[in-house]
């Protein structure tokens, strides 16, 4: 008679995970270049065991909140709030957090701003052994207490290949800090994308943004508050849609002493209901150095 044989069921393994330390981002990266941020982020959503947002709600950031927390809404949103902030900002806040229902998680360094001030004077300038430890207290030292306590796998970020030399060498996925896979679904757009995106939302966004830990050089003030280019003349293509709407496309040729020379830019599309649309203003005004107009109307 033959003895029955009792055998241990096989044990079976775990895919790996999409988002790790070991992650083949090259070949994710090749999958994903020139993929909407939509299609990113339902590729995260799928993937990301427990993925966090960093945000410093500077200008254009609100764009990137409202992709990312559309599919997440629940998501938490990392700020470290150095205390450096300008009043408009923590408004800004205050606006953006009601109007997309933030899960916000708010850092802040050990030592207040105030407590800085007083113990080591005024921010010290960048690129000194000072300015390096003020950015460690302010920025980093939260942000790394944020990261331990709520242990990502997957930090999502706004950042943009258009922004600086350095963010151009990035990609979508990168490896992140504390074994962590960035995701910037936004990475291919560019800042006149990113500006299209809030319009087209009615978004409030920031204009007076100050970050202490790259300099008072990088603030950026309000729009109003820098007129620097003229609009040499406007050139407007009108396209009916019925007896009542109309579509106008805006295109202006500029000069911009800061831009250093002249510029032919499409400003945008407008809508006009039941009547023509009231003559533009003969002046431009930019908001950052970024080669993006605006008009107002008279």
């Amino acid at each position: 008679m033959l003895e029955s044989v009792q055998t241990k069921p096989m044990a079976l393994k775990s895919p790996p995970a999409v988002f790790s330390p070991t992650a083949d981002l090259v070949l994710l990266n090749k999958q994903f270049k020139g993929v909407k941020p939509s299609e990113v982020m339902s590729f995260t959503v799928m993937n990301a065991r427990n993925p966090v947002v960093f945000t410093n709600f500077r200008p254009l950031a609100i764009a990137f909140l409202h992709l990312v927390t559309r599919p997440l809404p629940d998501i938490p949103v990392i700020w470290v709030d150095h205390g450096f902030n300008t009043p408009e900002t923590y408004r800004h806040i205050e606006r953006v957090v009601d109007r997309l229902g933030l899960n916000l998680h708010v850092y802040s360094p050990k030592m207040s701003a105030a407590h800085y001030t007083a113990v080591y004077g005024e921010i010290p300038k960048v690129d000194t052994p000072e300015h390096d430890r003020f950015s460690e207290i302010v920025k980093l030292e939260p942000f790394s207490r944020a990261m331990r306590e709520l242990q990502p796998d997957v930090w999502l970020n706004g950042i943009r290949h258009d922004q600086n030399s350095h963010r151009k060498e990035l990609d979508v996925f990168t490896f992140g800090s504390h074994k962590t896979i960035r995701v910037a679904p936004m990475f291919h757009l560019t800042e006149l994308d990113v500006e299209e995106y809030i319009y087209d939302r009615g978004l409030p966004d920031n204009h007076d943004y100050y970050d202490p830990t790259k300099g008072e050089e990088h603030r950026e003030c309000g729009i109003v508050a820098n007129l620097v280019a003229y609009i040499i003349c406007v050139i407007r293509v009108r396209k009916p849609l019925c007896s009542s709407i109309c579509l106008d496309f805006i295109y202006a040729h500029c000069f911009s002493a800061r831009l250093g020379g002249e510029y032919s830019l499409q400003l945008g599309v407008r809508i006009y209901l039941n009547g023509e649309p009231k003559a533009p203003n003969k002046f431009a005004q930019c908001r950052t150095a970024e080669r993006m107009f605006r008009i107002t109307d008279t």
